[in-house]
């Protein structure tokens, strides 16, 4: 069991460090993920003049030394004033070339370098993809269960729908955030080795008081993950067929007004691309809080007719803490060619009793097709002409799935989906 000091002795151990030894290495995107990546790593060092880390990579493993690999760069580094000797590096690796496995390790040759890591590129053509979606996690064993199983599935991407380690944006609570980065470093890394980039939306356990904050609000979550800047929305363009708009639910932007206007500016911009899906937290069609909650209104109101109006194929929603699978949605209708409502968010918080006595009317909601407790991941296949979302538990095992086609461009094509429930 990993045991943290106080914060206030941080400072008397970093005047004993005298190298910048790197901990924490992950990896997301700031730019087209075919062709870039961005290394994140951490170092405690005391010394205020720490240069920025420095990563070597190359298409070739070199088994970690450092010196024979073909290519570099080196980043940004950014002193934390709040947690005294910590510094975050992001160094952007640019013009990689797509579908692609580079090797690399990061660090300096003065504090020493990380034990070597892969990742892969994102294809650039119409193979398929595969990835795995969820949210609410925190740092029990339940979570590092379904993170195990989740690099199984051996997916190209992690997308997460927020409440990562439920800090509140608090920087008391951040030795909370370096265990959650520790599981992610020795967790997410597939059976074939590959370090699996991690791509977010914002949660209410990200930010001082949950709702309506600014960035200073989650200066944890902001600083840690290389996305967007303080930005707490944004789109990801993943290869040619395939865009994902990370939405906040109201954390530190309201649903609607300059939101919903960037929503659709980008819906209509990517309107092109076969495969629109969507992730945030609150959900609009939640499986355990009431749908007449505030932020779930509020992304019906200003988010769902930009879903309809566009023809989303998907959404993926959290903050219930339990499994969830809607109808198709249009309006206020289940409708073949609506938007399907996946959740909501059990990546290792426990999930909540939906099939006590109590709770027999959650059942009875018309927009639901399947509920229950468990704790599970979504494993997302992009295929030549459908999607697959497959939900998987903590032993691995497939307890439900939904396979929809691709629509064309007009949004025709887009069917009824065809729903297999699987015991």
């Amino acid at each position: 069991m990993r045991t943290f000091l106080p914060l206030t002795l941080l400072p008397l151990l970093a005047a004993t460090w005298v190298e910048a030894t790197p901990r924490h290495v992950y990896l997301t995107w700031q730019g087209d993920p075919t062709t870039t990546v961005t290394v994140n790593l951490h170092t405690i060092v005391a010394d205020a003049a720490e240069p920025a880390a420095l990563v070597r990579y190359d298409t070739l493993s070199h088994g970690g030394h450092w010196q024979d690999y073909a290519l570099q760069a080196t980043g940004t580094c950014q002193r934390l004033l709040d947690l005294p000797g910590r510094t975050v590096h992001r160094v952007p690796l640019t013009d990689l070339q797509p579908g692609r496995v580079y090797w690399f390790v990061a660090g300096d040759s003065m504090g020493g370098f990380t034990a070597e890591r892969a990742f892969r590129t994102i294809p650039d053509g119409h193979e398929a993809l595969r990835f795995v979606a969820a949210g609410d996690m925190g740092v029990a064993e339940k979570s590092r269960r379904l993170q195990a199983v989740a690099a199984a599935q051996e997916p190209l991407f992690a997308l997460l729908g927020g409440d990562l380690a439920y800090t509140n944006g608090d920087w008391n609570l951040a030795p909370i955030w370096d265990t959650w980065l520790d599981n992610w470093q020795e967790l997410m890394v597939t059976p074939s080795g590959l370090t699996v980039p991690m791509v977010s939306a914002i949660g209410n356990h990200e930010v001082a008081g949950g709702y309506h904050g600014t960035a200073e609000n989650a200066p944890i979550y902001l600083q840690y993950l290389a996305q967007n800047d303080a930005a707490s929305y944004y789109v990801r363009r993943v290869g040619p067929r395939l865009v994902i708009f990370l939405l906040d639910s109201g954390h530190l932007a309201s649903h609607g007004g300059q939101q919903a206007e960037w929503l659709a500016q980008q819906l209509a911009a990517n309107a092109e691309v076969p495969v629109r899906l969507a992730t945030y937290h609150v959900p609009l069609f939640p499986g355990f809080r009431l749908p007449s909650g505030h932020y779930s209104k509020a992304g019906r109101k200003h988010w769902q007719p930009l879903f309809d109006r566009f023809r989303l194929l998907a959404a993926f929603e959290n903050h219930d803490h339990i499994f969830k699978r809607t109808h198709p949605i249009r309006g206020k209708h289940i409708d073949p060619q609506g938007t399907i409502y996946l959740g909501d968010g059990s990546f290792g918080r426990g999930p909540r009793v939906v099939d006590g006595p109590r709770q027999t009317h959650l059942h009875r909601r018309w927009y639901l097709d399947q509920l229950r407790s468990e704790g599970h991941l979504w494993r997302v296949d992009v295929e030549a002409d459908r999607v697959v979302f497959a939900a998987v538990n903590q032993e691995g095992h497939v307890f439900d799935r939904v396979t929809r086609p691709i629509p064309d461009a007009d949004g025709s094509n887009a069917g009824a989906s065809h729903e297999i429930w699987l015991p």
